[in-house]
């Protein structure tokens, strides 16, 4: 597993000298492109797939978030449409006769962002922003737990957190579904069993997995960009401190 994720899990908090760490990670990208992976972050609720929920560890793709940010473009959650976005290779493009119908009118009704009509045929330029490295799962019961974390670790390495040393059954239910076992609260720092790293897919609904992930790494940014102007509005004097060399 990379140690990223290994210090994500393993902890039973997110986001644990992080950056330190992040330098062991092994992760296969698109051929021909390079990712500007300059950012790894931990967000709470970034894990989302269907009614599953649990906390994320991101890789971010500064370049791609930054091209998003230039000509407008979100986190694309529609799975249409990256259904269609899933046939065409990444900046290389394709004759719109080799294309099936649906995915004909979806590409031409697709905005700049994400595709780009050119004469020799659409050409992609939507890549997924986000990797998700790890996802924990904390609420409910053990049961919640083990069928939300079974659900994320066919896309990304799972873990449950608890707070009381699991039981034989509840070791081998995960490892059925190849989750990991993390300790939290007075267990914190305990692991009972390492998370299965999947292999990696390309199907539309890992991609939606990434854009969801994306989706909540944008609102959370915000929210604590939010967050900092109500602190320095409610302390002026301070931040006139601050400035006072």
């Amino acid at each position: 597993m990379p140690k990223a994720v290994l210090v994500a899990l393993g902890h039973g908090t997110l986001g644990n000298d992080l950056n330190s760490a992040c330098g062991d990670i092994d992760m296969t990208f698109e051929q021909g492109y390079e990712p500007d992976l300059a950012a790894f972050q931990a967000v709470p609720g970034a894990g989302r797939l269907n009614d599953a929920q649990g906390d994320a560890v991101l890789a971010i793709d500064l370049g791609e978030h930054r091209r998003r940010l230039s000509v407008g473009v979100g986190a694309e959650t529609r799975l249409h449409v990256l259904d269609t976005l899933t046939h065409l290779p990444l900046g290389q493009s394709v004759p719109e006769h080799a294309l099936a119908d649906h995915d004909r009118r979806r590409v031409q009704s697709a905005s700049d962002g994400l595709v780009e009509l050119t004469v020799r045929g659409p050409v992609r330029r939507l890549q997924p922003a986000v990797e998700v490295l790890s996802v924990q799962v904390a609420a409910g019961s053990w049961w919640t737990k083990l069928r939300q974390a079974a659900a994320f670790a066919r896309l990304a390495p799972s873990a449950i957190l608890v707070s009381r040393p699991p039981s034989a059954e509840q070791m081998l239910q995960a490892d059925y579904f190849g989750i990991g076992l993390a300790g939290t609260g007075p267990l914190a720092g305990e692991e009972f069993l390492q998370a299965v790293v999947p292999k990696p897919s390309s199907t539309a609904v890992a991609w939606l997995f990434r854009e969801r992930a994306y989706k909540e790494w944008l609102k959370y940014g915000a929210a604590q960009a939010r967050s900092e102007a109500v602190r320095n509005r409610a302390s002026p004097a301070d931040a006139e401190q601050d400035r006072t060399p």
